[in-house]
């Protein structure tokens, strides 16, 4: 067995995946280590990992691995139950997230929700429900009385102590009942030190899921819509070099760790169906979409400068935090049947032929250009 160069505690192993087998380290997946498999033996040259305690990107994935790493270190006699974790684009005045209790066969969930704020703080409010989760695994229930809180406070300064986040920096952030019992059993935060890694963050602007970076140890963020990768501060000018030689188009970042935030994209969706003139919303960045009328991607601190800017041109917007189906003109419009015949029905809405449609209760007429927004329908006269 080959020790682990990374954490130099798992060892190499052998597994099969969806390209072909590859060596990962046995602690995964606290240790993201993995590198090619040669004749059974692991290519220590092509050994590629993310440095320690590090939160790349805004997903589901990388909140909950962040949070398993967290309970693991504070609790390792423990074996942490399986949870999921689902960051919702919602924002809430009154609730920052939820757990919900395992039902049978299923797992616990945590609900996050105001992504707009700085990861921190909604990292700070993860570990509020993994206190939760942990108190459940200890005790068989969960509430807010001192012992969750005692597990609060631990989950806390493990974090902190593994750089996650800054204990002081969040404490105003967090829920004011939260800081009133925290203060009550434990008394004020104090300034602790914090011994996050020194490191580099590389972000590469490439909206494209598919890109030969993932060969070279990048992973591609769906909330952000960007590579990112994180490079030891030794070798930061070899990774200059190797996007400037080996892909000169691409344009990117680079961040230190210890300033470095993430953060989610929302999508603002304006309906067409609202008496805007086109003009104000594209000279606003909004884009034209068939399917959905206008769309503007934003990022999701910017959420209240983009609430009072559709305030002020009388939109109510929509925000969803995922990419909306769309659909291109040309697609729409291959759809459209343009012949009328000479006893062709009209859509007395739009002007556009009516076509026969078989629906779950039997056949009508739908509008031709129902993909376009068009809702009009009519029975089929016997």
């Amino acid at each position: 067995m080959i020790t682990c160069p990374i954490c130099n505690s798992g060892n190499l192993t052998e597994v099969t995946g969806k390209f072909g087998k590859y060596f990962v380290c046995s602690n995964h997946p606290l240790c993201r280590a993995k590198c090619r498999s040669i004749s059974g033996e692991p290519d220590i040259g092509s050994l590629v990992s993310r440095c320690p305690d590090t939160i790349l990107t805004f997903n589901n994935s990388e909140i909950k691995l962040a949070l398993l790493k967290i309970a693991q270190l504070a609790y390792p006699e423990h074996v942490i139950p399986a949870f999921i974790v689902i960051l919702k684009p919602r924002e809430s005045r009154r609730v920052h997230g939820l757990w919900f209790y395992p039902q049978q066969n299923q797992i616990s969930k945590i609900f996050i929700f105001n992504l707009s704020r700085k990861y921190e703080y909604t990292l700070a409010t993860c570990i509020h429900e993994l206190a939760h989760h942990c108190q459940h695994m200890i005790e068989g229930k969960t509430n807010h009385k001192r012992g969750f809180y005692e597990i609060l406070q631990h989950l806390r300064i493990t974090a902190h102590n593994h750089g996650f986040i800054n204990i002081v920096e969040t404490y105003n952030q967090i829920d004011s009942n939260d800081r009133k019992k925290l203060e009550k059993y434990f008394g004020q935060p104090q300034m602790l030190a914090n011994n996050k890694a020194d490191f580099y963050i590389f972000r590469v602007d490439l909206p494209n899921s598919k890109s030969p970076l993932e060969t070279q140890g990048y992973i591609y963020s769906y909330k952000e819509l960007n590579w990112v990768k994180s490079v030891p501060t030794s070798n930061v000018f070899e990774e200059i070099d190797l996007l400037e030689h080996n892909y000169p188009e691409y344009t990117y970042e680079i961040i230190n760790n210890r300033e470095h935030s993430v953060g989610s994209i929302y999508f603002c969706i304006v309906s067409a169906s609202q008496p805007i003139h086109p003009d104000v919303l594209r000279e606003h960045g909004f884009i034209q979409d068939e399917i959905n009328g206008w769309i503007k991607q934003i990022k999701a601190k910017d959420y209240k400068r983009t609430i009072a800017l559709c305030m002020k041109i009388n939109a109510k917007p929509v925000f969803k935090g995922y990419v909306p189906k769309t659909n291109t003109k040309e697609r729409a419009y291959k759809s459209i049947i343009e012949v009328k015949t000479k006893d062709q029905q009209v859509c007395p809405q739009c002007n556009s032929p009516l076509v026969l449609t078989t629906g779950k209760f039997g056949r009508f007429y739908s509008c031709s250009k129902f993909i376009l927004g068009c809702k009009y329908t009519k029975p089929v006269e016997e």
